[in-house]
């Protein structure tokens, strides 16, 4: 029998890493109750492109090979997920590194990759733009990973939602009490999951580990046209992630901001860069949306317990849909007293 059958957990947060974790609980027996009183479509993990891309996530971290064996384990965990909520040819659809004329550019690049052991292949111009045929004319050269891949966040969240209502779990639309009333809320459930992205730091005074989020602020541009299918397009930190209502291109990083105001520069920048990745993106209608990444010290998200009946799930910076089976998988053998190899790492009292 599951050690979780009948344990009553309380979700705070509808994000991936919320419902991802909720689903995990119900799985395993558990009484789950997931808390999101934002309208459907209102989180960071919405606004998000979807992209599972350990590769290139390593490399804008540095490089370390034990980041990029975790942020791999995240996308080997999405394949065997087996679940109907993503598009199975887009888990393994590829990311080009595209190059407007800068041979070295993309060397250095290859030389990276190399250097992690990561499977590449370089391509001409010619034959990027016969794998994403709206590129523009002025890449030269690229080189192209073919284990990168991504998912639709506004296809996969619903389904996840969907999921736990099959499962016997429920979303409210009512937040959790921080502070003063929660101790009189707590009685409610047996166990309480913060996965709240960069709000989970509104919790510190409950779980001091909490106190060191940061949040940053991000702009994404999603088009209502554009490449709907094919690899993501990258060039240094910009991408372009194709996805069934349109292209999604982002994202700026703008640390210690956590307002998600639209600021019309920022917007501005980002449109014009997109315009000379994917030209045909000038006339494509689009908007403009902002959220706010949590992230920790090390880059690295918690996931594990607090204290106190306590457990959290959160701080991943940007890469919440990649490590969210991962963190979910943490937080839910937490509960149940297990160890995950991934515990020492997410742990969120590694800080002191």
């Amino acid at each position: 029998m599951s050690k979780l059958k009948g344990v009553r957990i309380a979700v705070v947060g509808g994000g991936v890493f919320g419902l991802m974790t909720a689903i995990a609980a119900a799985r395993r027996g558990a009484e789950v109750r997931l808390h999101e009183p934002a309208p459907t479509g209102h989180n960071a993990s919405a606004i998000a492109a979807g992209m599972l891309s350990p590769a290139f996530e390593a490399l804008e971290s540095g490089s370390d090979p034990r980041l990029f064996a975790i942020l791999n384990q995240g996308l080997d965990a999405w394949r065997a997920l087996g679940a109907p909520w993503v598009d199975g040819d887009a888990l393994g659809s590829g990311a080009i590194y595209a190059g407007f004329g800068d041979v070295q550019d993309i060397s250095d690049v290859a030389d990276a990759l190399e250097t992690l052991g990561i499977e590449h292949r370089i391509l001409s111009g010619e034959a990027a733009r016969a794998l994403q045929p709206s590129l523009s004319r002025r890449v030269s050269s690229a080189l192209i990973v073919p284990m990168e891949g991504r998912v639709d966040p506004a296809q996969c969240l619903p389904a996840m939602a969907r999921e736990l209502h099959q499962l016997g779990g429920r979303i409210l639309p009512e937040a959790v009490p921080v502070g003063v009333g929660f101790e009189l809320w707590r009685k409610q459930a047996d166990a309480v999951v913060i996965a709240a992205g960069y709000a989970s730091a509104a919790w510190a005074g409950q779980a001091p580990a909490l106190v060191g989020l940061q949040p940053i602020k991000g702009h994404i541009l999603h088009f209502s046209g554009g490449p709907k299918a094919g690899p993501v397009v990258r060039n240094g930190e910009d991408y372009v992630a194709p996805q069934r209502g349109g292209a999604v291109f982002g994202a700026t990083m703008q640390t210690d901001c956590a307002d998600v105001g639209i600021e019309p520069e920022q917007v501005q920048a980002l449109h014009a860069r997109a315009v000379e990745l994917i030209p045909g993106l000038a006339e494509v209608p689009f908007s403009a949306r902002a959220g706010v990444r949590a992230a920790t010290r090390d880059g690295s998200p918690l996931a594990g317990a607090l204290g106190g009946g306590l457990f959290a799930a959160t701080g991943a910076r940007r890469n919440g849909w990649l490590l969210a089976p991962l963190v979910a998988e943490t937080a839910v053998a937490a509960i149940a007293g297990e160890a995950t190899p991934h515990a020492a790492a997410f742990d969120p009292l590694r800080f002191g």
